[in-house]
């Protein structure tokens, strides 16, 4: 789990009942007393220390006020803190309608609630606003599965606190060593199933159970391990063409056949270059069947917004177009539009290309110093080799290396 050394029973009591762990080491901040003879340098370490023992019960006070469920428990060597979070079914219900995620419906023939692409891909799918429970099907107890229940917790951590989120940028908050590592838990029934339905030696291992991985792993892992069990499928068609060709090739020298050994190298090469169009167009037509099947068209379109983003809080809508904004749509009155509590982050264009303008002389300055500084160790080495200079090839590969750590850096 993690990294991290728990009991047994504590591994029992996590499955099917908590979804997402964040870990982080155990750290006692000393009194001021206790530190005012040390020295300045141990003074600041324990300063640090002291700061992210705040931050985290910042995160943990804002986690808790957005209706996360949240217990800590050390590991059995008392080196680490685990912070075990899950939400109860309304906050699950309230995050998920925010973002109006699809599932599943129970009947896909209830074709009022389907848009043209779900139609046509005879798939039935439709958002989920927290009022219309009776429309769906579900495979798992607690209604969201687990996947989804992962999904809508790490939405509520990274969301913007003015939109009932948390905000934890966990990348700059593991830099800056306020927690360790996050990550989800499994399910023992998931586990069960994928191991003797998938990972059983008895599984063909050309087929791949897309939508069992789909519910248990999510929509990326989906498409990867449907790719790969594509490929190795299609790789037969390759390798048996290939043995042939390459004993012909082998038993060919023996008796002085060159002429045959050419023909089938060019029969074989246009083979290949067949094998691989018929190919790359197969798995196009799966890629678009399962993105159909898997509701995952719009996949892109769909991601929240990144952390990082820093964006002006405007009430409105982000479309292909560009930003709407309320205000300016003649339909919506200025009382209605003070009841307004829909926001989106928007950074106007002109910002933008202000950055591309301030930055693309950067960019170039050193884009054209790793140019004049690759010609100018190939122009060195050239005047140590002219030069027969007995470590002109040492030499030249450190100043190589040193140059590509300075440039690295």
């Amino acid at each position: 789990y993690g990294g991290v050394n728990l009991s047994p029973e504590a591994v029992k009591d996590w499955h099917g009942k908590w979804d997402l762990i964040i870990t982080y080491p155990v750290e006692v901040p000393p009194d001021e007393a206790e530190i005012e003879h040390e020295s300045r340098a141990v003074k600041h370490k324990f300063e640090q220390m002291r700061a992210r023992h705040h931050q985290r019960l910042i995160f943990i006070r804002r986690m808790k006020k957005c209706g996360l469920i949240v217990v800590k428990q050390k590991s059995m060597d008392e080196s680490f803190v685990m912070l075990k979070i899950t939400a109860n079914h309304k906050t699950f219900e309230r995050e998920a309608a925010r973002q109006k995620i699809d599932l599943p419906l129970k009947d896909p023939r209830q074709r009022e609630h389907l848009s043209l692409k779900q139609l046509i891909a005879d798939v039935g799918y439709a958002n989920f606003d927290g009022t219309n429970y009776h429309l769906f099907t579900s495979i798992d107890p607690r209604f969201f599965r687990s996947m989804d229940r992962q999904r809508l917790i790490m939405s509520i951590l990274r969301g913007k606190k003015w939109n009932d989120g948390c905000e934890i940028d966990f990348e700059r908050e593991i830099k800056k060593k306020v927690f360790t590592s996050v990550y989800p838990l499994h399910t023992r029934q998931g586990q069960t199933y994928l191991l003797d339905n998938w990972l059983s030696q008895h599984y063909h291992q050309f087929r791949q159970p897309e939508n069992t991985i789909r519910d248990y792993f999510g929509e990326k892992l989906a498409f990867y391990f449907s790719y790969i069990g594509f490929y190795t499928h299609w790789l037969t068609f390759l390798a048996i063409p290939g043995c042939i060709t390459f004993i012909i090739c082998f038993f060919g020298k023996d008796v002085g056949s060159l002429d045959l050994d050419h023909d089938v190298t060019i029969f074989y090469g246009i083979y290949i270059s067949l094998w691989a169009s018929l190919f790359l167009e197969g798995w196009k037509r799966k890629q678009v069947v399962l993105a159909f099947r898997f509701n995952a068209t719009d996949f892109v379109q769909s991601e929240d917004p990144r952390p990082q983003f820093k964006g002006d809080k405007v009430k409105g809508r982000i479309t292909k177009a560009g930003l709407i904004e309320f205000k300016k749509m003649a339909e919506i009155s200025p009382e209605d539009y003070e009841k307004i509590n829909e926001y989106v982050l928007w950074s106007p264009p002109i910002k933008r290309i202000i950055k591309y303008i301030l930055g693309t002389p950067i960019i170039g300055t050193f884009v054209l110093a790793v140019i004049v500084g690759t010609f100018a160790l190939l122009a060195f080495k050239t005047f140590l080799d002219e030069k027969n200079f007995s470590g002109g090839a040492i030499l030249g590969s450190f100043l190589n290396a040193l140059f590509i750590m300075f440039m690295n850096t």
